[in-house]
């Protein structure tokens, strides 16, 4: 940040401040290099402090004298860094105002014609100039309103088509979900039928083995 000292007045030669602030991952010195226009420089070591969470900060100051109006703008470099690269600019205008000590208060006989009371008369082809003008600023203005309500209904259909592609996504998504819902019954369908018939033949297959017994039985009795 680029500013005046406080206090310092703005017409005479004054200092002004370059406060920066260094940021790093972890406490110790941290080096920088500031740059500012008009061959200002300054180089140096801060050491930085914890302010949150794995931040660490370091603050600094260089002031610089201030004896015309001009624009100074300022880089900063991390010369920690392996690129050296810049972490901050700025830039801001001093200015020098220069004031005359000889300019005084107008003579009493110098009157301050100030500002006209009124408009000078117009001509009629004044008048039809200003009413061609005033003709031409409506139907620009016309013109802007009506593509501004263009553009406003384009957006609107824009997003009604949208709205309405989205809503076809979601039926058909909703329709892929229900016939995968009633393959998938029709699967359990037809295993729970499979597992019918072969508890059914199961049951048959028993039911003859057991008659064969009878039988055999029988015969031995005899």
């Amino acid at each position: 940040m680029l500013a005046d000292k406080a206090g310092a007045p703005k017409d005479k030669p004054r200092l002004g401040a370059a406060v920066f602030k260094l940021w790093a991952n972890k406490s110790g010195p941290t080096s920088y290099k500031l740059t500012c226009s008009g061959g200002r420089q300054w180089s140096g070591t801060l050491n930085t402090f914890k302010v949150a969470d794995k931040k660490y900060q370091a603050v600094g100051q260089h002031n610089f004298q201030i004896d015309k109006t001009e624009v100074i703008g300022c880089a900063l470099r991390s010369t920690s860094l392996d690129s050296n690269a810049v972490v901050a600019i700025a830039s801001k205008q001093f200015e020098l105002v220069k004031r005359n000590p000889q300019v005084g208060e107008l003579p009493d006989d110098v009157k301050d014609p100030g500002r006209p009371t009124s408009r000078p008369p117009q001509n009629a082809k004044d008048k039809r100039e200003a009413a061609r003008k005033a003709a031409e600023l409506r139907r620009k203005r016309a013109a802007a309103k009506k593509a501004a309500e263009l553009r406003r209904k384009r957006a609107a259909a824009k997003k009604a088509a949208e709205l309405r592609r989205k809503r076809a996504a979601a039926k058909k998504a909703a329709e892929l979900r229900r016939k995968r819902a009633a393959a998938k019954r029709a699967a359990q369908l037809r295993r729970k039928r499979q597992a019918a018939r072969r508890a059914a033949q199961q049951r048959k297959r028993q039911q003859r083995l057991k008659a064969k017994r009878r039988a055999l039985k029988l015969r031995r009795n005899r």
